[in-house]
């Protein structure tokens, strides 16, 4: 897990705070491929890896100050990589998404936490101008409710930085399609703060042993 370092002390992650509620959906899932005899560590791992080049790839599309995505993909993934960057690209022009910060590293000393925002910016859905939104790109194939609570944790972070989040958005990078969910800012509101709930569990719970 992720941890982020400010005048020697180490400092969690939103991820890894998230991390402690567990994900009900990923233990079916092990159980599944269990039972069709699949290494669930090695289809984990590939994921990741996945969705690192993924993210890569929509940074450098949106941004053009980030820098150059790698050149040494795998070749399991490359096909896949070069149809989604087509598919980003155009879902980019489509929804006229602006970005002014990327890979924007927070950490809050106050909190004790920190967190990486993959964007903040604006974006265009059905003719409406969403401005300074928290987005993020994901490889999942379903929005979850943990991600929102990422988004929540962000959304604190942020505020500390000098940016006031009007919303937050996930943005699904998939093999089909791409697709976007939004929350405003009242919604997110109420994320943030069950983050602050989940925060204090962490600090009392997280590192114990037993």
């Amino acid at each position: 897990m992720r941890s982020y370092t400010h005048e020697g002390k180490d400092f969690p992650s939103v991820t890894t705070i998230i991390h402690i509620l567990g994900n009900d959906r990923l233990m079916q899932w092990a159980n599944i491929m269990g039972f069709r005899h699949k290494h669930i560590s090695a289809i984990l791992e590939e994921s990741a890896e996945y969705g690192t080049y993924a993210h890569e790839i929509a940074r450098s599309v949106v941004d053009p100050n980030a820098p150059q995505a790698s050149i040494n993909i795998p070749a399991k993934h490359l096909l896949r990589l070069r149809n989604l960057e087509k598919k980003i690209r155009a879902f980019t022009r489509e929804h006229e998404l602006v970005v002014e910060k990327t890979e924007f590293e927070m950490i809050s000393p106050k909190l004790e936490y920190g967190g990486t925002l993959d964007m903040f910016g604006s974006v265009t859905v059905k003719g409406v101008r969403y401005k300074d939104y928290i987005l993020d790109w994901k490889t999942a194939k379903a929005v979850h409710s943990t991600m929102w609570l990422q988004m929540g944790g962000y959304f604190r972070l942020a505020k500390e930085y000098g940016m006031h989040a009007k919303g937050a958005g996930i943005i699904r990078i998939n093999d089909d399609a791409i697709r976007i969910n939004l929350i405003d800012e009242e919604e997110l509101q109420k994320y943030s703060l069950a983050f602050l709930s989940l925060l204090d569990f962490y600090k009392f719970w997280g590192n114990r042993d037993n």
